[in-house]
């Protein structure tokens, strides 16, 4: 089954600009900026293509006027936490995919964007992680409807103590 289109244009310009960064010539020091870049990119098109799906599935994208305050619902920790839960697991098996991914893109975004001025990343080190940015917005973006909409909520939704 072909992967949903993400709504909006974001996904696919961060996943773009990762690649055209990934790709650039120059000074090493440069280069190394560049992929730093990418790697961040690459994991905030994952975070977009979440924030777009539930916002999407929970509001409908063609009420743009509504839709900010579902789409700037999500945080980066408690995403994560919740894509890892039992909970996700049982929505659909993909989502432990995205899981894992969207964690392992997370932590080298963190290394990229944190860590001190040395060399991270290769190209093809970088280049594999877009492909892992990819895959997570396929997989998320390829639910079905009702699936999206329990995805969202999961991510949504507070947990409150029994």
């Amino acid at each position: 089954m072909k992967p949903r289109r993400i709504p909006g244009p974001l996904v696919a310009d961060l996943i773009a600009t990762a690649e055209l960064l990934a790709a650039s010539p120059g000074q090493p020091t440069f280069r190394q900026a560049c992929m730093r870049r990418a790697v961040s990119g690459a994991y905030h098109a994952v975070f977009h293509a979440l924030c777009a799906t539930c916002s999407d599935a929970l509001v409908g994208w063609s009420k743009a006027s509504i839709l900010a305050p579902i789409y700037r619902s999500l945080d980066h920790g408690p995403v994560l936490k919740k894509l890892r839960s039992r909970e996700a697991r049982q929505i659909d098996e993909r989502i432990e995919r995205v899981a894992f991914l969207f964690g392992s893109l997370q932590e080298q975004r963190h290394a990229a964007d944190y860590a001190p001025p040395s060399p991270l990343f290769s190209r093809t080190q970088t280049l594999t992680l877009i492909a892992d940015a990819q895959e997570a917005v396929s997989l998320s973006s390829g639910l079905e409807a009702p699936k999206r909409l329990e995805l969202a909520i999961l991510l949504i939704a507070r947990q409150r103590a029994a």
